[in-house]
């Protein structure tokens, strides 16, 4: 259940790998359950980043599973949005088992 919940002014350039496909490969995990979705922003102030991500994670996840899908999702944006990796942020997480519902069904792991 990786949910990655973009917020970018950027657009994908024509021909660009699909980035879902492209963070499974760089962090080693299944495409199947990974989700990610795009939000583009009316305004920002303050610091801007190129791409802002909030990363939900179930708890399941270990360190260093953890690690890999965060740059992972990094390096998979940085080359489909065809920018820097400086500005992307990324902030994790955590989904309690119980604290999801799919399908009308709350997940628990």
């Amino acid at each position: 259940m990786p949910i990655a919940h973009c917020v970018t002014a950027l657009t994908l350039p024509e021909g660009a790998p699909d980035p879902v496909e492209r963070w499974a490969e760089a962090s080693g995990f299944s495409a199947e359950h990974m989700t990610l979705y795009t939000v583009v922003p009316t305004q920002c102030f303050g610091k801007a980043y190129a791409i802002m991500v909030t990363l939900y994670l179930p708890t399941l996840w270990s360190e260093a599973q953890v690690e890999r899908l965060q740059l992972g999702l990094v390096d998979a944006l940085a080359q489909c949005f065809a920018t820097d990796i400086a500005g992307i942020q990324v902030i994790t997480q955590y989904v309690e088992s119980g604290h999801a519902v799919e399908a009308g069904r709350v997940e628990r792991w």
